[in-house]
């Protein structure tokens, strides 16, 4: 299997997207211009993501991408976007996403796909010459060369073809399969023992696939793809976490639990506050207050002074008037 995944097997090979200007015009349902932008596209510094937000930026204009498709839609019912990629040369940018040049459309669908649309355009660049072709020779289980007509098969890389035509070419031959998976030509030579090592190439797809054979060897990656795959793995966004990177979803999961952390430290703040006024105030009603009961208790004991010094006052003046008889 090829150690480069390409961005859609249908697209073009030799596709790549120039310098130049492109025109956006929403239109309304009567087709008059309410507002144009002419978005300058230097294809070294400028992302896809970059145009996208400039067309975005139109007002009643909406540019996104979606399951790995750029949609560009005028958001009025009945209004138009009309859009021109060749205003001073053409750039390709519709026909690399697989949208219909100069056309007038509520909504515009691309049909080919695109990854990391944060890098510049001219990252999508393969390298491969349009009008080239590369060989390879089929070898028997001893690893000699199989006698076939030709001996050497040479497939023909030509403008406009994509991975999936050059994969017809080879699945073509009767000593050979080729399929696509997940994006990487795969190779598979009928019968056990045969095997294959690619002898030229000067279209540079090879190259661009990273593939290498050597003669007599394995189908084998031509360098440290692996290595390179798992280096670009943090930064290549994945469907699965709404085609956010691996450090981006990482970064998400850290500020989500740190808000979160945040709130319920909030909470319970909040909650501890209100237990204590509410113990505060139950206490207010239903509480004892050692200094009230001290102060009764020593009313209490001043009126039991008092009425015992009243009855024994009572008391002397009985005897007294018992004993003047």
């Amino acid at each position: 299997t090829s150690g480069t995944s390409v961005m859609d097997e249908n697209r073009p090979l030799d596709a790549r997207i120039e310098n130049g200007t492109i025109h956006v015009e929403l239109r309304d349902a009567a087709g008059t211009p309410v507002s144009t932008a002419d978005i300058t596209l230097d294809r070294n510094t400028d992302s896809l993501d970059d145009v996208l937000d400039q067309i975005d930026s139109i007002d009643g204009v909406h540019a996104w991408v979606e399951n790995d498709l750029v949609h560009i839609e005028a958001e009025n019912n009945g209004y138009s976007v009309f859009i021109n990629d060749s205003v001073a040369g053409a750039t390709n940018f519709l026909s690399f996403l697989g949208m219909g040049s100069g056309a007038t459309s509520q909504r515009h669908d691309g049909t080919l796909k695109v990854e990391r649309t944060f890098d510049p355009v001219n990252s999508y660049d393969t390298g491969i010459t349009a009008g080239t072709s590369f060989s390879l020779d089929i070898l028997d289980a001893d690893g000699d060369i199989i006698d076939q007509p030709p001996p050497t098969l040479t497939v023909n890389v030509n403008s406009g073809d994509s991975l999936a035509d050059v994969a017809a070419a080879l699945d073509a031959n009767d000593n050979i399969t080729a399929e696509i998976v997940n994006g990487r030509l795969r190779l598979t030579v009928a019968g056990q023992g045969k095997s294959f090592y690619f002898r030229t190439d000067n279209s540079g797809l090879l190259n661009y696939l990273k593939l290498s054979t050597p003669r007599g060897g394995d189908f084998s990656p031509a360098d440290n793809t692996n290595a390179l795959e798992l280096r670009d793995l943090n930064i290549k966004p994945v469907e699965d976490l709404n085609d956010a990177t691996l450090s981006q979803a990482y970064q998400g999961l850290v500020g989500k639990v740190g808000i979160h952390t945040r709130t319920f430290r909030l909470d319970h703040d909040f909650a501890k506050a209100a237990v204590s006024d509410l113990q505060a105030k139950r206490e207010d009603v239903s509480g004892v207050s050692i200094d009230e009961e001290l102060s009764n208790l020593l009313k209490f004991q001043h009126a039991y002074t008092a009425a015992a010094k009243l009855i024994k006052a009572a008391d002397e003046m009985f005897l007294s008037l018992l004993n003047a008889k």
